[in-house]
């Protein structure tokens, strides 16, 4: 399914691009094509031709229909006026080798580490309250459920369990079982359900664009309904933020709790938090058992060290969880 009418002399690009995809840059019908090194699961093109400057996202073809759900968030959010995101411009499902979305090009710098300060930290945060603000209506129906995301502490932790039960149980690794243990015999709090808002689900800083006094965010792939204070936790945990200060986190919920202005926000994350680090846990485990079996497939080729790097992420990941549970 094409979503617009693509122009005769892009569909030529699309069509060099998904049989002959260039390692660099290359010109080719006139356009200036150059290609974005980004995740494992896409190849991207910036395309400049004709007064068009473009993205050009190739996705895994897989479940999550990457390429439409990126293209019907997008869209939903240039609906509602949110200038948080690049402008959906095309989606084409079936002409290609993999699924193709076309998305403006967003100039800017993207950021190139960590926050290392309170503007940018309170910069990130805005962008997720802005994007928070588009709540589950009936006009964006198309919208999907995000790929990840926990709408109660007991969904929660129903889904890490699931999560866990794909690894056999003589393949987890020694240092995972006891917190698995410890997991299954938690109870998290129970609070009121929270009304179900627009998340990235994906809060890597590799995916932010600074733009003046804000940030942009690309890479929309994995976003959907949830409960935004999933949004938050998942942020908290995930492995791109390694080495991020208690202190800074906890200026994170504080500033979100207030700009949100939800009443149950901090003690959703906290629990969020919790059940975050334990599916991080399981998910570095899950790399080491999958991928030498050839259950991970993804577009960008693994480097070579790809498995010491999980093995250490695994065990950082543990600690992480180990002090956190000593802390409760």
């Amino acid at each position: 399914m094409s979503s617009k009418k693509i122009p005769d002399s892009f569909v030529k690009i699309l069509k060099h691009l998904d049989e002959a995809p260039p390692a660099e840059k290359e010109s080719c019908e006139g356009a200036n094509i150059e290609k974005i090194e980004g995740g494992r699961n896409n190849l991207i093109y910036r395309v400049q031709h004709e007064g068009l400057d473009v993205a050009v996202k190739f996705t895994i073809r897989d479940e999550r229909n990457r390429a439409r759900r990126e293209y019907v968030a997008l869209s939903a959010l240039h609906s509602a006026g949110i200038d948080v995101a690049p402008q959906a411009l095309w989606l084409d499902e079936t002409s290609y080798q993999q699924p193709v979305v076309v998305q403006s090009w967003i100039e800017g710098q993207t950021l190139d580490d960590i926050p290392a300060d309170r503007v940018v930290w309170s910069q990130l945060v805005g962008h997720f309250v802005a994007v928070h603000a588009l709540k589950q209506s009936p006009e964006f129906d198309q919208v999907p459920d995000a790929v990840l995301g926990f709408q109660s502490g007991a969904h929660g932790k129903k889904l890490v369990l699931n999560f866990a039960d794909m690894i056999p149980e003589q393949a987890r690794p020694p240092n995972v079982q006891p917190l698995l243990r410890w997991f299954v015999g938690w109870t998290p709090p129970s609070f009121p359900p929270a009304q179900l808002s627009l998340c990235r689900s994906d809060a890597n800083w590799r995916n932010f664009i600074q733009q003046q006094d804000q940030l942009l965010s690309v890479d929309w792939e994995n976003s959907g309904w949830g409960d935004p204070a999933f949004e938050i936790a998942d942020l908290i945990t995930h492995p791109a933020y390694e080495g991020v200060g208690q202190s800074d986190w906890e200026f994170v919920v504080d500033q979100y709790a207030a700009l949100s202005n939800d009443a149950t926000a901090q003690v959703r994350i906290k629990t969020y938090t919790i059940e975050m680090l334990m599916w991080w846990v399981i998910r570095w485990a899950r790399y080491l058992y999958e991928i030498p079996l050839g259950l991970d497939q993804r577009l960008a080729k693994r480097s070579d060290d790809w498995k010491p790097h999980t093995e250490r992420k695994l065990a950082l990941e543990v600690e992480r969880l180990e002090r956190t549970i000593a802390n409760l």
